[in-house]
């Protein structure tokens, strides 16, 4: 990554999105990971066992973008039934890989 984008970036704001699909049928999962995977504010995405079936790290450059963001998500056809987002307030350490 360009420096100038990682700066962009380390200015942004950054959330994780707790995302639960109404169904885990293939065609619905697909539908929803390629969606994901085009949107340039979702920087991770995860599929998880648990409470809820993905992990989405987001940043946006806004804080009033992120909400305009899951409503975008939420009223598409991307079988969303719900999304808990929750705003990283410091990062404690982070390991490289």
């Amino acid at each position: 990554m360009p420096d100038s984008a990682a700066s962009e970036w380390e200015a942004a704001h950054t959330a994780f999105a707790e995302i639960t699909l109404r169904s885990d049928r293939h065609e619905v999962t697909t539908r929803f990971e390629v969606a994901l995977a085009e949107l340039s504010s979702v920087l991770e995405c995860h599929r998880v066992g648990g409470r809820f079936d993905y992990l989405a790290k987001i940043a946006v450059s806004n804080t009033a973008d992120l909400p305009v963001l899951i409503s975008k998500l939420l009223n598409s056809e991307l079988g969303i039934c719900s999304c808990v987002v929750r705003m990283m307030t410091r990062t404690v350490f982070e390991r490289p890989q």
